[in-house]
């Protein structure tokens, strides 16, 4: 499976793909990505995934000391081709935006359940 440009791709072991657009998609989302304000797995020590990285490619974020020392060590191994995000495109700018837009999207659903009496300890860390 992979999400590109759009959309929402399948491929199977018998070279078949499916695809379609990835709005069609959002029914089948659990409950807790509407209000989930984390894009990027702020509090993991490392996180990774395709957004802001050329095809092919993942964006690692590292966050902790801990982190650090597991991925210097993963990468001096030759595990890892590495290149700085700022030599690459969509790079950083890209996961910025989508970041901000899943916040103020599921926002609006936080502020709604506050309503019912749910999630009364979150605040717009942005706000």
């Amino acid at each position: 499976m992979d999400i590109g440009k759009g959309k929402f791709w399948v491929y199977t072991n018998r070279g078949n793909v499916a695809s379609l657009p990835l709005k069609a998609t959002h029914k089948y989302e659990q409950p807790g990505c509407h209000v989930c304000l984390d894009y990027v797995s702020n509090l993991a020590d490392i996180s990774t995934g395709s957004v802001g990285s050329p095809d092919g490619w993942s964006t690692v974020f590292i966050r902790t000391k801990r982190g650090n020392e597991i991925w210097s060590k993963a990468v001096a191994a030759g595990m890892f081709e590495t290149k700085p995000i700022e030599e690459v495109k969509p790079g950083l700018d890209l996961v910025k935006k989508l970041a901000k837009e899943k916040i103020d999207k599921n926002w609006k659903t936080v502020e709604e359940r506050k309503n019912f009496g749910v999630n009364k300890a979150l605040r717009n860390p942005y706000a």
